[in-house]
């Protein structure tokens, strides 16, 4: 448990300094992009640097092993999608549409369902979809040393994308 609990946080904290990093150069560039002179030169030094520490966090990523890298993932994807359905059912009980006492039964389960997703040590579950083929490595293979950059999902770059702030409402 504490070496699993060792290898979520290294993991969550790369893929979370990657995503800051991009982030930050995606805005860096919308603002520092078309400079010139003693501006440009800075702003190349500050993405150069940047990049730099993007691919040190890749290869941190790159080291793990595959199978627990796919794991950890893979359970941290469970999280977001229980935290965006308790974010639905606030929606619905602030529009009127779930009495509070239905909304909070429905919460209390997914926050239920989160703890057991963090403490949950099984790397395979019954009743799982099997990726045993080429699409094995949707996630597994999303940090490639050949291609210098991290890949989302099906093989797709990263997309720029609105900044939003979401918080746990659990």
């Amino acid at each position: 448990p504490f070496e699993y609990q060792q290898l979520r946080f290294d993991v969550l904290l790369a893929l979370n300094f990657i995503d800051a990093h991009k982030e930050a150069q995606d805005r860096m560039e919308d603002e520092f992009g078309k400079e010139t002179g003693e501006a440009a030169a800075a702003f190349r030094v500050v993405m150069s640097e940047s990049k730099g520490e993007v691919r040190k966090a890749e290869e941190v990523l790159i080291r793990k092993n595959k199978k627990k890298l796919n794991h950890v993932i893979s359970h941290f994807l469970c999280v977001i999608l229980h935290n965006k359905a308790a974010r639905y059912f606030k929606q619905l009980t602030e529009s009127g549409v779930l009495l509070k006492k239905e909304s909070r039964h429905f919460l209390e389960e997914i926050d239920h369902h989160i703890i057991h997703i963090r403490k949950c040590p099984l790397d395979k579950h019954p009743n799982s979809i099997d990726f045993a083929s080429e699409s094995a490595d949707l996630h597994v293979g999303m940090f490639s040393p050949e291609m210098g950059v991290v890949q989302h999902t099906v093989g797709r770059t990263r997309q720029r994308r609105k900044r939003v702030r979401q918080k746990s409402i659990l």
